[in-house]
């Protein structure tokens, strides 16, 4: 009988994913699924020869956790909920729990089973979702920066003014950049604490900014798009992507 191991995450706020490692006969399969509204996200892949040390790691931590196999009760208001089951020659077992703590079998069990999916899944789907639910998992990452035809800074999730420092180093750094482009495509949420992070951006002749409809509405709705008309920001540098 087929080896299943699942991991299954309710985020407050976002859709529910599932994580599973299927080993067959011959092969071993991640399957991910993430459960948007009348959209499910699905996509089954082999598991490379050179990640298999990483699968026995998560294989590892997955026994450990559902070998105590307990719920966890504890009542929280928003944050994630979890479940990991193991299956194995017909039985079944599984432990519950809730917003897993620093340095516990849990958060390494989720973090590895990330880790794994982003190596192995690069649909664009898939990796916009998980930076919207890396905050619960104390992974926070709101940017990444990729070199290229252009210089990339992108911007997800929702920044808070913990983020103000990193932010405004990157945009400093970006200043010697020909050509830069912040993507804020999948981007969430920002106090108005944060728009002085962007004040960078008025001496700086060659960068534009990549944004959603939706986004763009929610700027307006903030005072973020007046901010950026009063530090002198051309609005034409703001490019609209469906």
């Amino acid at each position: 009988m087929a080896y299943i191991l699942k991991l299954e995450i309710a985020p407050s706020f976002h859709p529910k994913c599932c994580f599973q490692l299927v080993q067959g006969e011959g092969d071993l399969r991640l399957i991910v699924s993430v459960f948007a509204a009348g959209n499910t996200y699905e996509n089954s892949v082999l598991v490379l020869p050179e990640l298999l040390e990483r699968v026995a790691d998560i294989k590892r931590l997955a026994e450990r956790i559902v070998s105590i196999g307990l719920v966890d009760t504890r009542w929280i208001l928003d944050g994630v909920e979890l479940t990991c089951s193991v299956e194995n020659s017909g039985q079944l077992r599984t432990h519950k729990f809730r917003c897993p703590k620093p340095k516990t079998d849990e958060l390494d069990l989720v973090i590895n089973f990330v880790n794994l999916a982003q190596r192995l899944d690069h649909n664009e789907r898939f990796i916009n979702y998980i930076e919207l639910i890396e905050g619960y998992f104390l992974i926070k990452r709101v940017f990444k920066v990729t070199e290229g035809d252009a210089y990339v800074i992108r911007l997800h999730g929702s920044l808070t003014s913990d983020d103000k420092s990193e932010v405004s180093r990157l945009f400093q750094e970006a200043i010697s950049k020909e050509n830069v482009c912040i993507d804020m495509t999948n981007f969430e949420g920002m106090g108005t604490i944060v728009f002085d992070c962007f004040k960078v951006l008025e001496s700086m002749k060659n960068v534009t900014i990549k944004t959603t409809r939706s986004c763009a509405t929610y700027f307006d709705e903030i005072g973020f798009t007046k901010y950026m008309v009063g530090i002198g920001f051309d609005l034409g540098h703001i490019h609209l992507v469906d």
